[in-house]
């Protein structure tokens, strides 16, 4: 294949394609010998322009030619082995082949004749294809109807012998980054980070059979159960067999249990037991469900209805892979030393943290003041502070303000401090 870039030519690259010895088959798109590892499925040819501007001679300057070499796109799909193909998508081809069907009739826009992709078309085209995906919610993400019940219960009761259990429930948070405005600090949960707290409800065989996705961070896992749509169909009698069970961050309900806070029986302390056994599944779950989709653990970089479009999204996926018994890929060994790493070094932050409100509050009772959130304007309030008390001529005032003075230079001169 040939491109002709004469200076003559239209704007637009004329793209002259060379048959094969055998008529009506062309080497566009044509497979090579799989061995040496370049089968490229589709060639797309970029629409190049070249810019109109020309010297005397009436020839383009290579300076001002903005002639693209072709861009060929490798198509995974085929040209991966199933275990590559796994490990890079966390899903197998089965699952992605059936979720690519259930959306194509999705619009997304069309790539084909550009060379690159914009950060702007990426979030498009992964808001659109999350929301797609998501919308099949109804079909993969139901609570167990009548007749799916006795089997669920018989299964819990199979392993731990824990009658009447049609799912465990638990609450997980997903990291993302400040959504901004005055209601930010709404979702910094206890642990300091901004996330959204996910309600979810596992059976025995690890399908999330329901997900509430919409909470705040710093909301409690009690509050989302008493507003979820799940409590109602409980409380009303919609679900009129069945129990849950909840870890003791939930209230007690008659469909919700609960393990005892100081058993002091051998009966209480055989139901924790059992307790505890039984609803391990939610965790296990959970653990499942964000070793599949590692973004979960990692943390979501997007707006939040992006957000948390994305993470029912996972949920969703996460079931069809249940249900077709998908094998579990393999654990980024990388990705593991990251995680390792950052909450090695949220500890080291969380100690700076603690010294760091330990000068402030030392600083405030100096000054006897009430200084402001906003470090810098701490920090020229206490100078300002410190430079009315050096004016006085009374001792005291004088050594409360060396006093200032040598926690700022040590606060500002802390090579850790950078890490807060």
């Amino acid at each position: 294949m040939k491109i002709d870039t004469s200076p003559k030519c239209d704007s637009n690259i004329k793209v002259v394609q060379t048959r094969n010895e055998n008529p009506g088959t062309s080497t566009v798109g044509s497979n090579s010998d799989p061995s040496n590892g370049s089968d490229i499925n589709k060639v797309w040819f970029a629409d190049v322009k070249e810019r109109k501007m020309k010297t005397d001679s009436g020839v383009f300057p290579d300076s001002f030619k903005f002639v693209k070499e072709r861009a060929l796109r490798r198509n995974d799909f085929e040209n991966l082995r199933e275990e590559e193909f796994l490990k890079r998508y966390r899903l197998s081809k089965i699952v992605v082949g059936k979720v690519v069907e259930e959306i194509r009739e999705v619009r997304i826009p069309d790539q084909q004749k550009h060379t690159s992709i914009s950060n702007a078309a990426v979030s498009r085209i992964v808001s659109k294809v999350s929301a797609a995906i998501a919308s099949m919610r109804r079909r993969y993400v139901t609570f167990s109807s009548v007749q799916e019940r006795p089997s669920i219960v018989q299964q819990f009761y199979d392993m731990y012998n824990f009658p009447g259990i049609v799912g465990a429930i638990d609450c997980t948070h997903i990291k993302i980054q400040s959504p901004g405005g005055n209601r930010a600090e709404m979702y910094r949960n206890r642990k300091g980070y901004f996330s959204v707290n996910v309600q979810v409800i596992s059976d025995a065989k690890l399908l999330i059979r329901d997900i509430v996705a919409r909470w705040p961070g710093s909301v409690h896992d009690s509050t989302i159960f008493s507003n979820s749509h799940i409590r109602a169909q409980f409380q009303m009698g919609a679900i009129d067999e069945g129990i849950l069970l909840g870890d003791s961050g939930y209230p007690l309900r008659k469909y919700l249990l609960t393990p005892y806070l100081h058993p002091e029986t051998r009966p209480q302390h055989n139901y924790n037991a059992a307790h505890i056994r039984t609803r391990n599944y939610v965790e296990r779950m959970i653990g499942v469900w964000k070793r599949r989709f590692p973004v979960l653990s990692l943390g979501l970089r997007t707006k939040r209805q992006t957000t948390l479009t994305i993470i029912v999204a996972t949920a969703v996926l996460h079931n069809i892979a249940v249900e077709t018994r998908d094998q579990l890929p393999p654990e980024d060994l990388t990705l593991h030393q990251y995680i390792t790493e950052r909450r090695r070094n949220r500890h080291i932050r969380n100690q700076n943290l603690a010294l760091f409100t330990w000068k402030m509050n030392k600083l405030q009772q100096l000054t006897g003041t009430h200084l402001h959130n906003n470090t810098s304007l701490r920090v020229v309030l206490l100078s300002a502070s410190a430079a009315m008390l050096l004016r006085q001529r009374l001792a005291w005032k004088q050594k409360s303000a060396v006093k200032i003075l040598a926690l700022l230079a040590d606060f500002y001169y802390n090579p850790q401090r950078d890490q807060l």
